[in-house]
């Protein structure tokens, strides 16, 4: 075989053996994932999720759940007569977005603790509440009945995003503020909203309000 054949037949050889090389060799030289914008490993949970993918999803459905306490309680605040309550609650809510940082997380947490202390103070004065105050007040016990469900609902997504967040890398841990919140103040914040459900459900039937079936189950 002449040099001439033999020359093109061994670079095609080579570039063959080139692009069949497995990808961990190109990532010795930096890895087209970075080259090209691609989330770094660290930003990856061990399990294989994305950790930052893993706290948006999070923060989503927890500021859901939030928004349905605030206007629930924003509801039964004003059927109880805390109309000044009733208007912080209610422009809390509408604040929360699922993009909310651990500052907004934290602020709209306290104006529910304040709102739940509020209404508790008021029940306890026992007051008689008319026809249109009693179906408000229905409605408020709802939407935080299904808040309750709704975080219920999150215990799997919190479980999976706190192991992922005890093994993420320190170069990623400042993007995680809002879903390290989270972590810290979930199980208490579950804790006293169930509190705080049932002692609006004590309320309700000490008015002869009917008890939405979601109230008690929510309980």
């Amino acid at each position: 075989m002449s040099q001439r054949i033999v020359r093109p037949v061994l670079m095609a050889v080579t570039l063959s053996a080139a692009l069949m090389t497995p990808w961990h060799a190109s990532a010795q030289l930096g890895g087209l994932g970075g080259l090209m914008g691609g989330k770094s490993s660290s930003e990856r949970a061990p399990a294989g999720g994305d950790v930052v993918a893993q706290q948006d999803q999070l923060v989503k459905e927890y500021v859901a759940a939030d928004r349905g306490v605030l206007r629930g309680q924003a509801k039964m605040a004003e059927a109880l007569g805390l109309k000044q309550r009733a208007a912080t609650l209610a422009a809390t809510a509408d604040a929360l977005t699922s993009g909310s940082t651990q500052d907004n997380l934290s602020e709209a947490d306290k104006v529910v603790s304040e709102g739940n202390a509020e209404l508790a103070a008021r029940m306890k004065e026992n007051p008689e509440l008319d026809a249109s105050a009693k179906a408000l007040y229905k409605e408020g016990l709802l939407d935080t009945a299904k808040a309750v469900r709704a975080y219920a609902g999150l215990k799997s997504r919190f479980d999976a995003f706190k192991t992922a967040l005890s093994s993420a890398s320190p170069m990623v841990l400042p993007k995680l503020g809002a879903g390290s919140y989270i972590v810290r103040s979930f199980p208490g914040n579950a804790k006293n909203l169930g509190s705080s459900m049932s002692m609006a459900v004590d309320f309700a039937r000490s008015q002869r309000i009917e008890v939405p079936k979601d109230a008690t189950s929510a309980i």
